[in-house]
């Protein structure tokens, strides 16, 4: 049976194609075996150590950053201890093993965080279309594989392309789309991407998350 490490190897090829070769390729990481939500980003950043390619430890999303673990704080998806030890951290500041301990919590809180694409830019520029569909297919084994119980997909643009149709969050709110992978059907929920461009729409991505995750 295929296991997600099976894919890496595809990413890292796909960064030399697609991202900046200055970066590594990142994974997904957390809860693995039917986890209760899998969280789908757009793609990572250099903000995020583990892409640097001196970085020894596990790549996976969100590593050396704030934003997004004040927001899983804020919906109890983060212990207070792991995320005052985040807050207390510049992002050169992160070890391996820091990230390891981080993503142990992720693990127990029972969650998977990835991004539909793995390839990472040194700024946030927006990526194509057509490059988020060349990774489409590995999202999906990444889903087949994991068998999350639902799945959270963060804006406009990763919604459309992972349920295959046009559409603006800020007209489904809270309504679940059924997404068939594998004989399979998975609750897709597209939300507010609540961090960087998307911080404005934080509050609604909150109350929508909240709603979702319950």
């Amino acid at each position: 049976m295929m296991q997600l490490s099976d894919l890496n190897s595809q990413y890292d090829k796909m960064q030399l194609m697609y991202g900046d070769e200055n970066f590594h390729s990142v994974y997904g990481g957390g809860a693995t075996q039917q986890p209760k939500t899998m969280f789908v980003f757009m793609n990572p950043t250099g903000r995020n150590v583990s892409t640097a390619l001196d970085w020894q430890g596990r790549r996976a999303p969100w590593i050396g950053t704030k934003p997004i673990w004040r927001l899983f704080h804020d919906l109890d998806l983060v212990d207070d201890t792991v995320w005052h030890e985040i807050d207390s951290k510049r992002g050169k500041d992160w070890t391996p093993e820091f990230a390891e301990e981080v993503y142990q919590d992720v693990s127990k809180h029972d969650y998977f965080l990835t991004n539909l694409a793995k390839c990472t830019f040194a700024g946030t520029a927006p990526v194509s279309n057509k490059i988020y569909r060349q990774y489409l297919a590995y999202l999906l084994k990444e889903i087949e594989i994991t068998q999350p119980k639902k799945i959270v997909a963060f804006g406009n643009q990763v919604s459309s392309i992972l349920l295959g149709q046009a559409l603006s969050v800020s007209t489904t709110r809270q309504k679940k789309f059924d997404l068939l992978v594998a004989n399979h059907y998975y609750p897709v929920y597209p939300t507010y991407y609540p961090v960087g461009n998307g911080t404005r729409n934080l509050g609604k991505a909150v109350e929508d998350l909240m709603e979702i995750l319950n």
